[in-house]
């Protein structure tokens, strides 16, 4: 063999190798692409339930937005929204303080929703599990229902999957059930 056919060998591997090399390097930027976009969405997410968490702890936050909501005399709630509040039994005060933690509640469940793919079969199970108890939950189920018009489509549908699915019930019983069964 001679030296310019040994040159063209190496030649080819050298350009089999920089493909290679550029292949991977492409591999590697969508891979970083998809989680920085994952770790913006889940900052964001954070945010949001810190922010609605800590509204739902402060009384006094809730105080001041019904004072002022209710200054709003030429924007009156909607009869869906008061119909709501009848059918809960709850001030509004104590709707306000609810609405945010569940609001906050919501942003966990639709940001896990996102990345199912990526739990553990066991942390999956746990999950389907305590959304289904939690979202199962009589006064939770009827805010859900109300509120979920505004929700992600692709959570809404997984979340309802979840509470038609049968033999997962909720780990509560009602009051009046709690009596009947002992």
């Amino acid at each position: 063999m001679d030296w310019n056919a040994v040159g063209a060998v190496g030649q080819i591997l050298g350009s089999l190798a920089t493909f290679v090399t550029v292949g991977y390097l492409v591999v590697q930027v969508r891979i970083a692409e998809k989680e920085r976009r994952r770790a913006i969405a889940q900052s964001r997410q954070e945010r949001n339930i810190q922010i609605n968490l800590a509204a739902a702890t402060n009384e006094r936050l809730a105080a001041i937005h019904m004072k002022g909501n209710a200054a709003q005399v030429s924007v009156p709630p909607s009869t869906q929204l008061v119909a709501l509040l009848e059918r809960m039994g709850l001030t509004g005060e104590e709707f306000m303080l609810l609405n945010w933690e569940l609001a906050a509640r919501w942003n966990n469940t639709s940001q896990t929703v996102l990345y199912l793919e990526e739990l553990s079969a066991d942390d999956r199970e746990q999950f389907d599990r305590s959304t289904r108890s939690g979202w199962s939950e009589p006064i939770v189920r009827l805010w859900y229902e109300f509120a979920k018009a505004g929700f992600s489509p692709t959570t809404v549908r997984y979340v309802d999957e979840l509470l038609a699915r049968p033999g997962m019930g909720p780990l509560f019983l009602a009051p009046a059930d709690a009596v009947q069964s002992r």
